[in-house]
């Protein structure tokens, strides 16, 4: 019997953490084909831009639908406000089902010591066993040591860094 069996949603995950070194759990929605989770109807006004905010297709993503709505101010009876009603397209949700069986992947990969997740609701990051692993499931044989690897982690995030530092600091320089 196989000592580590994986699903493929592991699997998958274990390649995507590898080639984007890090993974979030919205990330993993991809492997489902979905972008969004389940929201609350937004209310916008007439002269809402949907493809400013929305791009251009957002026909395909989204519900909208024309509403009015009467006033219930007291003096302000006769006016009539119009808008828009905008909901995300049901089949791009990710369902209730779903969230469960990533949760599930995420926490047995970090069990088995494939992932640890550096905070609480943070970004997962593959270990040396992870590292391996998942170079056997990669389709393209570009097998990176794990210190090449580990070192391109640490560029990234000092990059970052350093880019919220700038930041930080022209925030000051403005303030003063």
């Amino acid at each position: 019997m196989a000592k580590e069996r994986l699903s493929k949603l592991q699997k998958w995950i274990l390649k995507y953490c590898l080639k984007n070194l890090n993974i979030h759990y919205r990330d993993v929605f991809e492997f489902f084909g979905k972008k969004f989770t389940k929201e609350k109807p937004r209310t916008v006004g007439e002269g809402y831009e949907f493809e400013k905010y929305h791009g251009e297709n957002y026909m395909n993503e989204y519900n909208i639908e024309k509403i009015e709505r009467k006033s219930t101010y007291p003096g302000y009876e006769d006016s009539v406000w119009r808008g828009y009603e905008i909901t995300v397209k049901k089949e791009l949700c990710i369902t209730n089902s779903e969230k469960a069986i990533i949760s599930r992947s995420l926490k047995n990969l970090a069990t088995k010591g494939f992932l640890i997740q550096s905070k609480k609701w943070g970004k997962y990051i593959l270990t040396e066993e992870g590292f391996l692993k998942a170079n056997n499931y990669l389709d393209e044989k570009n097998f990176v040591s794990f210190k090449e690897y580990q070192q391109e982690i640490q560029d990234r995030e000092e990059k970052h860094r350093k880019a919220l530092e700038e930041m930080f600091a022209r925030f000051r320089k403005a303030k003063s």
